[in-house]
């Protein structure tokens, strides 16, 4: 039996190609995911980024958000390496390579680029840090270190498709304290 896929549109208004001042407000550990490409099925441990752009509203007045998967890893040559060197603007310590606390990116602030693939979806292009005398207003959406704070219908199916989602074998990375995110902060003060 064919398989026939169909474009959907929605009402979703994605963010414009541009630069931003933003803010990470998420970070969840889904666990090992599945993927196939040219005949080549492989697993990688996953987690997602997500960010608020304030400047940048939806419809029911709160900013707007984007989010990045990554593959969980600080090699050289992988995104998310390349990515917290760009949003940090310094390589990492020896020490930091030996035990990196991914959490520590949640509430952080940066200059986000927003591109759009051929087909109009939004995606982040690259993320880098703050210019001097940037500063990024307070986050209006829960970070994801919060207490208390729900992960996202979205991000649960991920966690829920997870190559190693049972009780005994899927365990979501532990999280820490977030930091305030206090408006004005100084470019110089990344918590990571």
């Amino acid at each position: 039996m064919p398989v026939i896929l169909k474009q959907t549109k929605t009402d979703f208004k994605p963010l414009e190609p541009g630069t931003y001042i933003a803010r990470c407000i998420g970070m969840w550990d889904i666990g090992r995911q599945e993927s196939t490409y040219d005949n080549q099925t492989i697993v990688r441990q996953q987690v997602i980024l997500q960010w608020e752009v304030p400047d940048e509203t939806s419809d029911d007045g709160k900013p707007m958000t984007i989010s990045a998967f990554y593959t969980a890893s600080l090699h050289e040559k992988s995104n998310l390496y390349k990515t917290l060197i760009a949003w940090r603007g310094r390589n990492f310590t020896e020490q930091e390579l030996a035990g990196f606390e991914l959490e520590t990116i949640v509430g952080a602030p940066c200059l986000l680029t927003v591109v759009h693939s051929d087909a109009g979806r939004a995606r982040v292009g690259a993320v880098a840090k703050l210019g001097k005398g940037m500063a990024c207003g307070d986050a209006v959406h829960p970070l994801s270190t919060d207490p208390g704070a729900e992960i996202p219908e979205w991000v649960q199916k991920h966690i829920d498709n997870s190559v190693d989602n049972s009780p005994q074998t899927y365990k979501p990375a532990e999280t820490g304290d977030a930091p305030s995110g206090a408006e004005g902060e100084a470019d110089d003060d990344l918590p990571f």
